[in-house]
């Protein structure tokens, strides 16, 4: 199971439309600056639709994998940019 439209929804507010990226192996100085302020009504439309919400350039990583007990809830859901996601330990790793 992935994160809910829910949790999407809510991590994406959280983080302002945002990356939340701050990890230091990624080339920017605190936290990234890529933005996606523009998809929220967007997608607040298609969530109230009952669609999942499509958020283009952006993805929502397992802060603790799932392979490793971690669940699909919003303290575990982080919402990044593309090239940020590629640079965490776990990306594109397969499930067991």
């Amino acid at each position: 199971m992935s994160f809910s439209k829910e949790v999407k929804m809510q991590a994406f507010e959280r983080a302002g439309g945002r990356c939340e990226c701050s990890r230091k192996e990624c080339r920017h100085d605190g936290r990234c600056q890529r933005s996606c302020e523009s998809a929220g009504f967007y997608n607040n439309l298609k969530v109230a639709n009952g669609e999942e919400p499509v958020f283009p350039g952006f993805e929502f990583h397992h802060i603790t994998a799932k392979s490793a007990g971690g669940l699909d809830v919003l303290s575990n859901c982080e919402f990044l940019c593309r090239e940020c996601h590629m640079r965490t330990g776990t990306y594109g790793k397969k499930r067991e």
